[in-house]
């Protein structure tokens, strides 16, 4: 969504938000770590986080 835009999503606000609590390098750190070894459906460690938190919700 347009960040210009008169509407925003609070859900993507409040992950950007998450996002910006993050130390720099985060990323990187995904794959000097091995967390992300290879892209496939995991298309980045912003998608891996996402994908963890989801998972994590469940129980």
């Amino acid at each position: 969504m347009n960040k210009t835009s008169a509407f925003s999503n609070p859900l993507e606000d409040q992950w950007e938000m998450l996002l910006h609590f993050l130390p720099k390098g985060w990323q990187d750190a995904a794959w000097t770590k091995g967390a992300i070894t290879r892209l496939r459906a995991i298309q980045s460690a912003t998608d891996l986080l996402r994908l963890f938190l989801k998972a994590s919700d469940r129980g």
